[in-house]
C-alpha cells in the first residue's frame, strides 16, 4: 500500500501533530484521514487506490485564545453530532499555563460531501491549574443514553493548588453540536486520580466494560496504571479505579 505524500506547506508551519482520525466524510464507503495539528484539521480524502487526495486544511482560529493562532496540545473526534446522519467533527484545544488553563471546543457540521461547514459551536473555559490533553484524548459517545453524542475527554497536570491531578470528563450534547458548559476547575469526585505525576502521556477509551449497556471510561497514566472509571447512565461517572498496575514506562 502507497500512501500520497504530504505538502507540508500546507500545515500552516506547525508540524506538531496533535491527533489523527479515520472516517468516512463523503458517504463513498470508504475512510478518510484527518489530522489536527496546532492551526488546523487537515482533510485527505480517501482515493479508493491505497492513497490519499492533497490536504484539505480548515484553519482554527479560537477567539479567546491568548496563544493565537496556534494551541499547545488537544485533540479530535468524530460522530454524527446532530443526528442528520453525516459525520461531523469537534474539536477540543487546551493551552496550559498555570494559574489557569485555556480550554476551548469547536464543532464543525459535515455537509455529507467531505466538507463542514464554519464552527456552529465555540466554547471557552479557564480552568483553574496548569492542565494538559494528549492526543487522542477525546471521545464521542452517548454517556446517558438520550440518543444524542456527548463529549468525553481526559486533562491532566496540575491543579489549582499545584497538585499532580488527572480527570475524565463528560459534556453533555444537545443533539444539535452544542455542549454543556467547559469546566472551570478539576472536579472532586467522580473519574479523578490524584497525586500522578506525568498524566498527561496517557490514553483514553469509551466502552461498556462491564455490559450493562452504559458506556464507561477507561484511561492510562503514563508510569503508572490503566483506570477504569463506570458511567453512571445520565452523564457523570463513578470513581477512577486501577484495574491494571505496575506498567512502568510502557504507556508513554
Amino acid at each position: 500500500m502507497t500512501v500520497s505524500s504530504i505538502n507540508s506547506s500546507a500545515h500552516n508551519g506547525n508540524t506538531q501533530i496533535f491527533g489523527a482520525v479515520a472516517a468516512d466524510i463523503n458517504g463513498d464507503g470508504y475512510q478518510d484521514l484527518l489530522v489536527l495539528d496546532g492551526n488546523s484539521v487537515d482533510v485527505f480524502l480517501n482515493q479508493k487506490n491505497g492513497t490519499f487526495a492533497s490536504v484539505v486544511p480548515y484553519p482554527i482560529r479560537f477567539t479567546g485564545s491568548y496563544f493565537l493562532p496556534a494551541f499547545r496540545n488537544g485533540g479530535i473526534a468524530m460522530g454524527d453530532v446532530n443526528g442528520d446522519g453525516v459525520m461531523d467533527m469537534v474539536v477540543l484545544a487546551t493551552n496550559p499555563g498555570y494559574p489557569t488553563t485555556f480550554i476551548e471546543s469547536l464543532t464543525y457540521l459535515g455537509k455529507g460531501d467531505g466538507t463542514f461547514i464554519a464552527p456552529t459551536s465555540e466554547a471557552t473555559s479557564n480552568i483553574r491549574g496548569d492542565l494538559y490533553m494528549n492526543r487522542g484524548q477525546l471521545r464521542l459517545a452517548d454517556m446517558d443514553k438520550d440518543g444524542k453524542l456527548d463529549l468525553v475527554f481526559l486533562l491532566g497536570g496540575f491543579d489549582e493548588s499545584f497538585n499532580f491531578v488527572s480527570f475524565a470528563s463528560v459534556l453533555k450534547g444537545d443533539g444539535t453540536g452544542n455542549f454543556v458548559a467547559l469546566p472551570i476547575a478539576a472536579p472532586a469526585t467522580g473519574a479523578v486520580v490524584a497525586g500522578v505525576a506525568n498524566s498527561s502521556f496517557g490514553g483514553l477509551e469509551v466502552s461498556d466494560i462491564d455490559g450493562d449497556g452504559t458506556p464507561d471510561v477507561l484511561f492510562s497514566l503514563a508510569l503508572d496504571s490503566v483506570y477504569l472509571a463506570l458511567g453512571n447512565g445520565d452523564g457523570t461517572l463513578g470513581a477512577a479505579n486501577a484495574v491494571i498496575t505496575g506498567l512502568g514506562n510502557r504507556l508513554s
